[in-house]
């Protein structure tokens, strides 16, 4: 989990860069399509902490049910 987080940490960092890199350079076109895949992205690193969470839950309850105390 803390590897994904690190990963799309650099990969937004990277994202929002190369936009205001390209705003700078008055390439106005090319930095709104880079601002574009920002919701995007955060969309998909959203869903897949999601995923994990349901991952984890299911194999905790699954534990706590085959082990109970």
């Amino acid at each position: 989990m803390e590897k994904i987080n690190i990963l799309g940490g650099t990969v937004g960092i990277f994202i929002v860069g190369l936009a205001t890199y390209q705003l700078a350079t008055e390439n106005a076109l090319q930095s709104i399509l880079f601002y574009a895949y920002v919701p995007a992205y955060i969309l998909a690193v959203y869903l897949s902490q999601k995923r994990e969470i349901e991952r984890f839950r299911s194999r905790w309850k699954r534990e706590l049910s085959e082990n109970p105390r």
